[in-house]
């Protein structure tokens, strides 16, 4: 056990000790949360990256994804403090629709395409090829729930010294790097909307995510040390997230896209998931697995 909590130090200072140029000074609103941008990159060894852009300001957020392959696609959400309703919007060859939804059937949805249904009736109909609004980084938390180990050790990342390390073992003979700032703190019912999976007793934004395979002891089996192996190589081609950077302020504002036109959620469902007619059956978006509501 000694020998797995000095491995988790090592891997939590190991991967960003950089602590060279100035610290950023934060910024809050008047009720003491954090106010500014966070700009995230996920990415994983198969090659899918998106950006991720998180604006804040005074109870409103909003949460924009770009991905790198498909330049001409982006998404994303706004929720306002103390609203009932989540506007989700969706980009496309530049053009932009946006649809309220509200927030409890907001979370449903997204709920819905982290755990896909598989249609027995017509198993190539369903909802694994659906790319949810927010990525699944924290997908084995969700499974592992409260049964999670973990420990805590400070690590600066870039150039933000009030930063934690927190170490998580999770399933699949993996562990888990989170890094995170307290100094940032961010509204609940925001953070409930923006990451729902994540770790509870982590309070605040995730700046930084990486899986890796725990070091094992040397008093195994071949065939145990060449399973090892092999999980390290899965391990790697987990997502990550990296944090970056962040940008303070107060010149900041949270708006949809530009001429975005607002469309019911039915409407902007079958935008993103096109109905495609193939053998004379109906599949792909108007499915019940991909709608909305």
């Amino acid at each position: 056990m000694l020998v797995f909590v000095l491995g988790i130090i090592v891997s939590c200072n190991k991967s960003e000790n950089n602590t060279a140029g100035k610290t950023t000074e934060l910024l809050n609103d008047s009720e003491g949360y954090f106010k500014g941008v966070i700009e995230l990159e996920e990415k994983d060894m198969l090659g899918t990256h998106s950006d991720i852009v998180l604006i804040f300001n005074e109870g409103d957020v909003k949460r924009e994804v770009t991905e790198r392959l498909l330049k001409n696609i982006s998404y994303g959400m706004i929720y306002r403090k103390k609203h009932d309703s989540v506007d989700y919007f969706y980009t496309k060859d530049q053009k932009s629709w946006h649809a309220s939804i509200a927030k409890k059937d907001f979370r449903k949805w997204v709920q819905e395409l982290e755990k896909p249904v598989i249609d027995s009736e017509n198993i190539g109909n369903t909802s694994f090829a659906i790319q949810p609004p927010f990525g699944t980084i924290f997908k084995y938390f969700d499974s592992f729930g409260k049964g999670v180990v973990s420990t805590i050790a400070s690590s600066p990342l870039k150039n933000y010294t009030s930063v934690k390390c927190q170490t998580f073992l999770v399933p699949d003979s993996k562990s888990c790097n989170v890094w995170y700032s307290d100094a940032i703190k961010i509204r609940p019912d925001v953070l409930e909307i923006i990451e729902h999976n994540q770790p509870k007793s982590i309070n605040t934004l995730a700046l930084q995510v990486e899986y890796f395979s725990p070091e094992s002891s040397n008093q195994k089996n071949t065939l145990d040390k060449v399973l090892d192996k092999v999980d390290k190589v899965l391990v790697k081609t987990d997502k990550k997230i990296y944090l970056s950077k962040i940008n303070s302020s107060n010149k900041i504002s949270i708006d949809l896209p530009k001429n975005s036109e607002k469309v019911s959620p039915q409407k902007l469902n079958e935008i993103i998931y096109p109905v495609e007619e193939s053998s004379g059956s109906r599949s792909g978006g108007g499915h019940h697995h991909h709608d909305i509501f």
